[in-house]
């Protein structure tokens, strides 16, 4: 009758709360290391974009030379991709950062463009603003 009433440990299958707990904390000590790196490497992807975007306005910029015989004077970035999408010369762009059009007022991935005497100066700027990406 011992045997009956008697509740068999071993018997029992399945996990204990101190396995639990361990498993859960070195899946979010995991989790914890490992976001950040996939923040970054997101940042990087828009930054590259936002270069990609500046190599195309370029080219657009270079395509209105050769039509008009003279860079747009200097304006807004706004102003800028009207004038290169009614020449024919470049498609909609925006900004990964902001998932819409650029404008001069983006806190990130920012596209400035300024007219010179011997052409122009056309900067991309990083997340931050602070970061320049590249200048053509």
């Amino acid at each position: 009758m011992n045997r009956l009433t008697q509740f068999n440990y071993l018997s029992l299958k399945g996990f204990t709360l101190i396995e639990l707990v361990l498993t859960i904390t070195i899946i979010g000590i995991l989790t914890a290391m490992i976001t950040p790196k996939f923040s970054l490497i997101r940042t990087k992807a828009k930054e590259a974009n936002v270069r990609t975007a500046t190599t195309a306005i370029q080219l657009a910029l270079e395509s209105h030379y050769l039509t008009h015989r003279d860079y747009p004077q200097t304006q807004t970035i706004e102003a800028l991709l009207a004038t290169l999408q009614s020449d024919g010369v470049l498609g909609t762009t925006q900004n990964p950062f902001t998932q819409a059009s650029y404008s001069a007022t983006d806190t990130s991935g920012k596209i400035a463009y300024t007219r010179t005497n011997t052409g122009y100066t056309l900067t991309a700027y990083g997340h931050t603003n602070a970061d320049v990406l590249l200048t053509y």
